[in-house]
């Protein structure tokens, strides 16, 4: 590494995030908990954001999120910390990416929005596109 750079930090540390995991499963200590719902908000949040939705508003975003980290806290239970060289944050950050997949299908049937690249919005984050959403008239 060149001198001068810092080192990057992930926001979400996997080994610390296992052991949190255990011990909550453990011990059920309500700081713990809260904790977890603390990296849950980060994760969905931060992943949210790396979306680029331009023309979703603030309020329908904070309701993905919302929506993200109830279903985080609802299925927490389900990842197995005992499983060799567990990865917390992988599997985390797709449960948010199928409940933002899921929130955004679900927008565009009830509003009559048609979200461009909807089957292709977890592509779009890595090629670094900007996804948009345009109405039936913009595409016609």
């Amino acid at each position: 590494m060149p001198s001068g750079e810092k080192k990057r930090k992930n926001y979400v540390n996997n080994k610390e995030f296992v052991e949190l995991l255990k011990n909550y499963r453990e011990t059920k200590d309500p700081k713990v908990w809260e904790k977890l719902g603390v990296i849950f908000h980060s994760i969905a949040k931060r992943r949210l954001y790396s979306f680029k939705l331009v023309h979703v508003s603030n309020e329908t975003k904070e309701d993905m999120i919302s929506n993200a980290v109830v279903d985080l806290l609802e299925t927490w239970h389900k990842f197995d910390v005992n499983r060799p060289n567990p990865n917390p944050f992988s599997y985390f950050t797709t449960c948010v990416n199928n409940s933002y997949n899921l929130f955004l299908s679900e927008l565009s049937k009830e509003s009559g929005f048609m979200i461009s690249g909807l089957s292709n919005i977890l592509s779009l984050l890595e090629s670094d596109s900007k996804g948009t959403i345009e109405t039936d008239s913009d595409i016609w």
